[in-house]
């Protein structure tokens, strides 16, 4: 049975990691075994492994995997950043304060150790700049302008990682299973039920791109993996039913699942 551990959450200058664990399969997923490579870099099968599994208790990830994770953790803020700005240049303003809201007492609870690994800058500034234009209800344009700043800051935090296309693929995955399990929260039997959930999942799809997007292959081995990681993406993006669908909804959580396998198939065809 696949599931997906964690669950990460962007607010006012605040990221939040707060553990759940979801059953992908009971959102019409498929129950998937995790191929080899995405466990070794989870430190399972060919990492350095740890407590966990359905006990919830904390994985001790590899540095591989720690790499992955924070790349994910990226991505996951991106895709939060997404959804809140579309929905306020929409002029849904209430609706895109909930992605960018929650406790500053919890600031940066996933981000911070990769931030202190990896020596990447971190960008409270002018996530906190961005957030607070939301909240005062400041021009369109000037929200655009604060997000596009928070942007650039992600894509120099995630440049610095001195991660290899594989694991940049691997980040990719996971992001899109998280974004497998919105979407089944979200949508029931063709039917928007939760349009935050729907909207998190939205984003992660968008933000999956843009770490597609930041990978420099090398090898023709690398070039034939992102190819094909882009065409699975590429047709799950064609076929989304947009930032606020009509019912019925024909897409399923476990289209966004596949793709997910798809990426990581891709990326297991490449050495570490």
């Amino acid at each position: 049975m696949a599931t997906v551990t964690t669950k990460l959450w962007v607010g006012v200058g605040v990221f939040v990691l707060a553990g759940s664990q979801i059953d992908v399969s009971s959102h019409g997923a498929p129950e998937l075994g995790l191929n080899k490579a995405w466990a070794a870099s989870q430190g399972g099968e060919g990492g350095e492994g740890g407590e966990g599994g359905e006990s919830g208790a904390k994985k001790k990830l590899n540095p591989s995997g720690r790499k992955v994770e924070f790349l994910k953790n990226l991505t996951l803020v991106d895709g939060h950043l997404i959804a809140g700005q579309e929905l306020y240049q929409a002029g849904q303003i209430d609706a895109a304060k909930t992605h960018m809201k929650h406790p500053r007492s919890e600031l940066y609870g996933a981000l911070a150790p990769g931030f202190k690994e990896f020596r990447t800058p971190r960008f409270d500034s002018s996530l906190e700049k961005m957030a607070n234009a939301v909240q005062q209800g400041q021009p369109a344009a000037d929200v655009a302008k604060a997000h596009q700043s928070v942007l650039t800051d992600i894509n120099k935090a995630r440049g610095e990682v001195p991660a290899s296309t594989r694991e940049r693929l691997l980040a990719i995955a996971q992001v899109l299973r998280q974004a497998s399990s919105e979407f089944g929260e979200g949508v029931k039997d063709g039917k928007l039920t939760n349009a935050h959930e729907y909207q998190d999942a939205y984003g992660f799809v968008k933000s999956s791109m843009r770490l597609l997007d930041s990978i420099a292959p090398r090898a023709e081995a690398e070039k034939d993996a992102v190819e094909q990681a882009r065409g699975a993406l590429r047709k799950l993006s064609e076929s989304w039913p947009g930032l606020s669908p009509r019912d019925p909804i024909n897409m399923t959580a476990s289209e966004i699942y596949g793709t997910a396998s798809l990426i990581d198939l891709a990326a297991s065809s490449l050495k570490s």
